[in-house]
């Protein structure tokens, strides 16, 4: 698929993320019953959407200057390092669970990313020696986005030891995803089955699960966090000669 179309998955992808975002920070703003800031949990999620939000705006705006003159009709090839960077900031927002956040909205959002690293994987397979990895790392890299887990608010007597670790892995995770993403927009993701930041996956959705086990199991990390080790050690046995 060409430039063009990248970048118009690209935009949507920002654009639907990004809109969800501002409408719970000005619903949160706009509602009587509710304030920005009102407590620790409160000042980490709001502090980190809306600095997402800024930073990225200002990455799009200003640092992606072929982007713009390939949604313009010219033949010119975007930065996909910056937009994988780009696309990784303004994510941030999205992995922290704000007052009146709508989620269907924000699984849109990721879709058309998704879809965008399907294209890219596409083109990045033509010519390629290595299909077969180029896909099944996509295949892993997917799965191990629907791991990080969502920043969400506990009432559990040990809720801050509960939030930091939570803060604290999903953070790193979206970190290693963003590299992934780099990886596979820049054509070079024929091996994303690394050992370091799968262990921290999987310990850290470990711990997130067991402190809050009692007060709620969170199905959705449960289920793709098991599907990524699952497709993790199946992938290190079948291309253990290249990897």
């Amino acid at each position: 698929m060409g430039n063009r179309t990248l970048s118009l998955l690209f935009l949507l992808y920002f654009t639907v993320l990004l809109s969800e975002r501002i409408q719970s920070i000005l619903r949160i703003v706009l509602d009587p019953s509710m304030k920005l800031f009102s407590s620790p949990f409160d000042i980490y999620v709001e502090t980190l959407a809306l600095a997402s939000m800024v930073i990225s705006v200002i990455l799009l705006l200003f640092f992606n200057k072929e982007f713009w003159l390939t949604l313009s009709g010219m033949d010119v090839t975007p930065d996909y390092g910056r937009l994988a960077l780009t696309a990784t900031v303004l994510l941030f927002s999205g992995m922290v669970h704000t007052e009146h956040t709508i989620p269907p909205l924000q699984f849109v959002a990721y879709g058309f990313l998704i879809i965008m690293m399907v294209a890219a994987t596409f083109n990045s397979a033509k010519g390629s020696e290595e299909k077969a990895m180029l896909w099944y790392s996509l295949l892993y890299a997917i799965l191990f986005s629907m791991a990080i887990p969502v920043v969400y608010r506990s009432q559990m007597e040990n809720g801050c030891l509960f939030h930091v670790v939570e803060a604290l892995v999903s953070f790193v995770l979206v970190v290693f995803f963003g590299m992934m993403l780099k990886s596979i927009l820049t054509g070079k993701g024929e091996n994303l089955l690394g050992l370091f930041p799968f262990l921290v996956m999987a310990l850290g959705d470990i711990m997130v699960l067991a402190l809050r086990w009692k007060e709620k199991v969170n199905s959705f990390v449960l289920v793709f966090a098991s599907l990524t080790v699952i497709v993790f050690v199946l992938g290190r046995i079948i291309f253990r000669k290249a990897i």
